[in-house]
Formats: structure tokens, C-alpha cells, sequence
């Protein structure tokens, strides 16, 4: 029997002697078949390739679609060990079949999510059995979960008595690490045809208040989600990333409301270098708290002023956030409609994976309280599998914080853009410090003036990236190789942090510029920074 099912969300792997292998999902669950549910599948192809007389590939012979195997939330990814001719295929697995029921408990269910992978030696003809990176056959019990610490500060208002009293601390967290919808998985071989993962998981938190012997199904609350990476050596879950709700609670916007809105991170894509150290990439929001409540500084502070703060303690903490956020004025990085904009984040390993260095913001397009179609928000990261002198990565520049899937911002002809990223660079040796056990230093401002520019070359668009230690009146303009200013794209005052602002390629005037490379530079006071960007058409 034959049935159409719509399959999207394709990706790619080469292998030995030109074949070609495509893995694909289908999200519409609802499709029924001579009355039978389709539900949601790992759809898998493989191209043989067909040679002409002079040896050279004519096309590909695809042949019948493989429905593989069951999948929740359109995520798969495929890697291949050119060693052993193994392609590997990754994927969140979701059955209604497992679904475990609880009559008597707060939830009425919890939906058994697994995250698993296949092998084929045959180019896709034979298959392994299922074997698990992450499978919990019922609800995690308290010896799978992981800890972890959560900083804070926050307050506390007694309405009656008209006084705020302010704590800080740092709790002691037990999760387990769910891959549930809609995640997304990336994979790759090493050279020695070890398999290496970065997944998306959200976190669940053993809940004091409903005790697991007396409720196990309610035992647990969302509290976050993580980047996790785990190999088919170690065969450990290592997080890379945890940002959880909730913290912190002491933001505020300038007229006193408070901040509230979803905070994640999203689709890592994982790569390798020669010398087999590991590169994660992924979008994260809200890039001014992450950076500054994962630190070690904050840690250290919470911990050694836990406890009822005093008025100094608690002047000294806002003092702080207002230099921690004087690059978004003291707002969060969102849209005008209260949507987070992402930032491209990279962290490192040099020990295969064991620990990973702190993530660094590799672009830092502020832009809040952006409208439509002015907003700097990186989506859909996708970086190459291999790190030769750089990091190669792609991404969706959108105009709009949210996702038009999701029926998140409105509409916008966004730019892929591509960043390459040196290896050898000064972030990188600060990625490899944190990576090897050097502290961070504490958050502070920037400590010079300087400016960037990606993509670089660009065609239509690019970003050009300020930062600035102090305040002041200052301009931004970009000067051909004549000396002449032929854009001005900024010019009033510049407050202490990161900026950033799009250069469409046009001059002062709205003319397009003719390709070649200029210089941008940033102007404040009597210094000067300065970098080139190349236009191509």
C-alpha cells in the first residue's frame, strides 16, 4: 500500500563514493490513512549516485521513502563515520503507545520522551535497533536526577506594613533532563568514529511540595531547558547550557513594572577540529541576564551575602544591573511587542566533551525595543561539521523577535547571514580559559572602544557592532577607501556597553554604494575604532 505524508524539515549527509543520505520529519500528526492515525515519523532516503561515461555523477537515485522510526517535535539529525561507513541517525522519540497514566494524580499523564539513535553499515538498507542517549521508561526517579544550583536575588513586599525586604542565596535544584518538543539535536563522528550529540532538554525539578513516594506523576515542575551533550564513549549527559525561570526576579523595567517572559535556549548545532576539541553554537535570549546571572561573579555574591540583604548590599546589587544593562538602557532585549530577540552563543571543550567553557555571545545585535522589520534576532543556527582556521556558521537574521511558525511576530523578509568566526581569536582564548578552570572576571563594561561588522563580506545587509567603555557624544560612519564619509549612520549620544545598527549598502544620500570594501568607524571623543567591511553584488 502507498500513502502521501507531507515530510519537511530535511537534512543532509554525504558519505563514501558519492551517496547522498536525507532524513526528514513529518509534524502533521492528524493524517489518517484507510482510517488509521499516520502519526509522526523519521522519514529517511538514500541517493546512490549514477556516473556518466567520463566518471562524473549524472544524478541521484533516491528510491522509496524509509519511514524509520516514530519522532516527536520535526527534529532529526543524520552523521556519518566515513571510517566504518556508519551513518548514525538521532532523533526525539515519542510513542502514545508509552505513555504512562496517572488516575489519581495531578497530572493524568506523563509522556515518555526518549532521545535515540540508529546505525546503518549498508547505506541505509538495515538498520540497528534502537539505542538510547536519554530513556526513561517511566517517570525519573530521584536517583536520575541531576543537581544544580540556581543563584538569586529577590524581594519581598509586606503590603501591610509598607516595607520591602530583600534576599539572596542560592538553591539546590534536583532535575532531570526531559527531551521534549519541540527540541532539536545535532550530531557528529570524530575521527576515531566516536558519535558526539548536543541536544535541547527541557528541565524538570523533583517539586518538595508533592513528594514522589505519595505522587510520583506530580513530582515534577518545568523549571528551564538546557543544552546538553552527551558520545557513545562516556555515554554522560553533560550540560552546556542551563538558563532557568524564574531568575532573576529583580528585573525591572525604568517606570518599575516588572519583566516577565520566556527565556530559552534553542538549536545547537555541534562541530570539531583537527585537534579534537568540540564547538557548540545555539540562540539564546535575553543575552544580557544570561551572561550575567550564569557567572561565577553573581554566583559568588549570591552565595556569600545569602540571607536578608542590607540597604547597602541591596544599593550595591542595583548599581550593579544598571552597568550590567546600560546596553539595552535597562530593558531586556525585546521586540516591541515583548518578544525576545536571540543572540548566536558558542561555548567550547578541549577534553572531548567532559566540561565545557562558558557560552560566549558571538554577535551581540542588540536591539530593544525593536519594530518590526528593525529588529536583530539570529534564529536557526546551523554550523559546519568541521573547524578548519574558523567557525562557520549560518543563520537566520530575522527582522521580527518570534517565530512565524508559531504565529510569533509578524512577517519579515529576513537575510540568511553567515559569520565566520576565527579560532584563533581573543574569544576563543577566553572560551578556552573558562574551559581549563580559569574564573571569569567580574561582569563589567567594556574596557575599550571598538567595532565589528558581520557578515563580512555582505550583500545586502550587514551588522555593524559597537561597544563604548564610557558615555558620550559620538557618531558611527562608514568612509570608502577615498577618505570620504559616504554614510553616516549614527550620530548622537552613546551610552557605556554594545550597540549595534544595519548598513544596507546605500549612502547618505539612499544610493547604493558600489561593491568593494570600506571602512566602519565608530567616533567618541578623541578616540577612534575602526574596521573593514566588504560589500558584494
Amino acid at each position: 500500500d502507498a500513502m502521501d505524508i507531507e515530510a519537511i524539515w530535511p537534512v543532509i549527509e554525504t558519505g563514501n563514493d558519492g551517496w547522498v543520505y536525507l532524513a526528514a520529519t513529518n509534524y502533521d500528526d492528524t493524517n489518517h490513512f484507510c482510517g488509521v492515525e499516520v502519526h509522526q515519523w523519521v522519514v529517511f532516503w538514500s541517493g546512490e549516485p549514477t556516473y556518466d561515461g567520463s566518471g562524473n555523477i549524472q544524478y541521484y537515485d533516491f528510491g522509496s521513502p524509509l519511514l524509520l522510526d516514530l519522532q516527536n517535535g520535526i527534529n532529526v539529525d543524520l552523521a556519518y563515520d566515513p571510517g566504518t561507513n556508519t551513518l548514525a541517525a538521532v532523533y526525539y522519540y515519542y510513542s502514545d503507545l508509552d505513555t504512562s497514566y496517572c488516575p489519581d494524580s495531578l497530572w493524568s499523564s506523563f509522556y515518555v520522551l526518549k532521545l535515540y539513535y540508529r546505525t546503518t553499515t549498508d547505506n541505509g538498507v538495515t538498520w540497528s535497533e534502537r539505542m538510547p542517549i536519554i530513556e526513561y521508561d517511566d517517570y525519573p526517579s530521584p536517583e536520575q536526577l541531576d543537581t544544580i544550583y540556581d543563584p538569586y536575588v529577590g524581594y519581598a513586599v509586606d503590603t501591610v506594613a509598607g516595607t520591602t525586604t530583600w534576599v539572596a542565596g542560592v538553591d539546590t535544584m534536583e532535575v532531570a533532563y526531559i527531551p521534549w518538543w519541540p527540541g532539536a539535536v545535532s550530531a557528529i563522528y570524530d575521527d576515531e568514529g566516536v558519535l558526539h550529540v548536543a541536544f535541547e532538554a527541557w528541565m524538570l525539578n523533583y517539586a518538595s511540595d508533592h513528594p514522589y513516594d505519595e505522587d510520583p506523576c506530580g513530582a515534577y515542575m518545568t523549571i528551564g531547558n538546557a543544552i546538553c551533550y552527551w558520545n557513545s564513549r562516556d555515554q554522560e549527559i553533560v550540560p552546556v547550557s542551563i538558563f532557568i525561570y524564574g531568575n532573576p526576579s529583580g528585573i525591572m523595567n525604568s517606570d518599575g513594572s516588572q519583566i516577565t517572559a520566556y527565556r530559552h535556549s534553542l538549536d545547537p548545532s555541534i562541530s570539531i577540529d583537527d585537534e579534537g576539541n568540540l564547538y557548540i553554537a545555539w540562540e539564546q535570549t535575553f543575552n544580557l541576564a544570561y551572561d550575567f546571572f550564569t557567572s561565577d561573579t553573581f554566583f559568588n555574591w549570591a552565595l556569600a551575602h545569602a540571607g536578608t540583604l542590607s540597604a547597602d548590599e541591596v544599593d550595591e546589587y542595583s548599581t550593579w544591573l544598571d552597568e550590567v544593562f546600560a546596553a539595552t538602557e535597562g530593558y531586556l532585549d525585546v521586540s516591541d511587542d515583548g518578544i525576545a530577540n536571540e543572540d548566536v552563543y558558542v561555548s567550547m571543550s578541549v577534553d572531548s566533551g567532559r566540561t565545557w567553557g562558558k557560552g560566549y555571545n558571538i554577535t551581540q545585535s542588540f536591539s530593544p525595543g525593536c519594530a518590526a522589520g528593525e529588529c536583530l534576532s539570529e534564529l536557526s543556527i546551523s554550523m559546519a561539521e568541521r573547524v578548519d582556521d574558523a567557525l562557520h556558521i549560518f543563520a537566520v537574521l530575522d527582522l521580527d523577535a518570534g517565530q512565524n511558525l508559531r504565529d510569533v511576530g509578524d512577517v519579515t523578509n529576513n537575510p540568511i547571514i553567515y559569520i565566520k568566526l576565527p579560532k584563533e581569536t581573543a574569544t576563543f582564548d577566553t572560551i578556552y580559559a573558562r574551559a581549563v578552570g580559569i574564573k571569569e572576571a567580574r561582569v563589567s563594561k567594556p574596557s575599550k572602544l571598538a567595532i565589528g561588522a558581520y557578515p563580512n563580506p555582505f550583500n545586502a545587509t550587514a551588522n555593524i557592532v559597537w561597544s563604548s567603555p564610557v558615555s558620550g557624544n559620538g557618531r558611527v560612519e562608514i568612509v570608502d577607501v577615498t577618505g570620504k564619509v559616504v554614510a553616516t549612520l549614527y550620530n548622537g549620544f552613546i551610552s557605556t556597553g554594545q550597540h549595534s545598527i544595519l548598513w544596507d549598502g546605500t549612502d547618505n544620500a539612499g544610493n547604493p554604494v558600489p561593491s568593494g570594501t570600506y571602512m566602519c568607524r565608530v567616533i567618541l571623543g578623541d578616540e577612534i575604532a575602526t574596521t573593514k567591511v566588504t560589500l558584494l553584488k
